[in-house]
This record gives C-alpha cells, sequence and structure tokens, in this order.
C-alpha cells in the first residue's frame, strides 16, 4: 500500500469520531448522563439585586464562606398533606447528600403552616425574597400529572444569586437528588 493511501486512511480514522461529534451535536442528541432532571435556565437568572430574608428580616447573603447553593421551597396559597409529604421527601434528599448537604441551604418562601412545622427539618429555613417580582413571571405549572409527595415547585439558586434550574410540581425527588450531587460537590 502506498505511503499517501495510508496517510488518508490514517487521517480518516482519527476524522470520524469527530465528524460522529459534530453531527450528533447538531442533531441536538446529548448523553443520558448529562441532562437536568429539573428545567435549565440558559441563561441563568439574576435575581440581584433581591436578597433572601429570614424570618426576622435579617439578610441571607447569596454567597457565604462555603459557596452555597439555595434551594427555594414555593409556599402554596393552601397547604394540604402533599405539603408535608414534600417536606418529608426534600428532607431524604437532604439527608442524601451526606457530607456535601452543608453546602446546600434550604428556604421555604412564604410562611410556613404550623401544623407543618411537625414536618420541617432543621435545615429548612423560612425566608421571602426582598423583591419577590424577580420571580413573578415564571410559569410554575406542572407539566403533568401530580404525583403524591413532589407537590411543591421548588428553584435552584447558584451562589452568585442567578436561577439556574426550576423544578415544577410533578417533578421525580430521585432526578433531584441525582441533580444536586452533580451540583453540589
Amino acid at each position: 500500500m502506498p505511503s499517501r493511501l495510508k496517510l488518508i486512511a490514517l487521517m480518516a480514522i482519527f476524522a470520524l469520531p469527530v465528524l460522529a461529534a459534530v453531527s450528533l451535536h447538531l442533531l441536538g442528541w446529548r448523553p443520558a448522563g448529562s441532562r437536568a432532571h429539573g428545567e435549565v435556565l440558559s441563561p441563568a437568572r439574576s435575581l440581584a439585586p433581591a436578597v433572601l430574608l429570614d424570618g426576622e428580616g435579617r439578610v441571607l447573603p447569596w454567597r457565604d464562606a462555603e459557596a452555597s447553593w439555595h434551594l427555594l421551597v414555593l409556599a402554596p396559597p393552601v397547604c394540604d398533606q402533599r405539603c408535608s409529604e414534600s417536606l418529608e421527601l426534600l428532607s431524604r434528599v437532604w439527608m442524601a447528600l451526606h457530607r456535601d448537604a452543608k453546602r446546600l441551604k434550604l428556604h421555604w418562601l412564604g410562611e410556613l403552616d404550623p401544623s407543618l412545622r411537625a414536618a420541617a427539618f432543621p435545615a429548612l429555613s423560612v425566608a421571602r425574597l426582598s423583591q419577590p417580582e424577580r420571580i413573578a413571571d415564571l410559569d410554575f405549572s406542572p407539566r403533568g400529572a401530580i404525583g403524591v409527595g413532589n407537590a411543591l415547585p421548588l428553584l435552584l439558586v447558584d451562589p452568585d444569586g442567578h436561577l439556574a434550574v426550576i423544578y415544577r410540581p410533578g417533578f421525580d425527588p430521585s432526578g433531584l437528588r441525582k441533580d444536586l450531587a452533580r451540583i453540589i460537590r
């Protein structure tokens, strides 16, 4: 075999994977492991200048010494049995993070019904946004049937105060755990 043909064959061997990757990218294919289970906002929406305020009106900084992420639980106008079931699932997801759980701050946005305080866990703090209109135009309607226990919408906010992912009612709690385990390390 002439050396020129060997060179062309060698170039083809190295070019084929690149062409395959470009083709798959253009077709929109993504490996299953790279898909988020929530709805990723691209680009992420900045919540600044809004700040988180605790129940007493003190500012909770977006960025702290551990560069914590924030999971905002949007309280519904009326809480039913699904609220406490959602809180129970959320506490399980948080505990499944083990040592990385300290890098996730959980905030209940709204009033926490006294009957739900028993279902709430220590990591969950009651908070509010200083400018709730920053998220008022977001659509939190479910995309399908709402299963028992995952009825609350969640917002994942990065350490710089950018809303990155929305989990609508009906999300898969194991998918949330997988997303958080991948993000919070």
